[in-house]
């Protein structure tokens, strides 16, 4: 799961998306909002995601602190998920040094 932020205002006002993508069949799904404090990221979620397919086994996120809240933790744990965040920005090479 990743946001977009920073966008146009919609004639709703919302101004950010929300977007997961099924790492087994690549099907995207996409949920603007307003804004991505833990409480829209996790509405966003149960209506976009949670309503039609269920609980999702795993959630892989960048670190967002919308992610990382306790809130969508104690959802998560709730629902029976695990989080995987994805490691933080490295500018290593894939040989752990850097290039010169």
């Amino acid at each position: 799961m990743d946001h977009i932020p920073s966008l146009p205002a919609s004639y709703k006002g919302n101004t950010e998306l929300l977007v997961r993508v099924d790492l087994f069949t690549g099907f995207v799904v996409v949920k603007a909002n307003a804004s991505r404090t833990a409480q829209t990221v996790v509405e966003a979620y149960e209506e976009a995601v949670f309503r039609r397919f269920g609980a999702s086994e795993a959630i892989r996120h960048d670190r967002d602190p919308g992610f990382m809240s306790d809130f969508f933790k104690a959802f998560s744990k709730l629902m029976g998920q695990r989080q995987r965040a994805t490691l933080a920005y490295r500018p290593e090479g894939a040989d752990g040094h850097k290039s010169d």
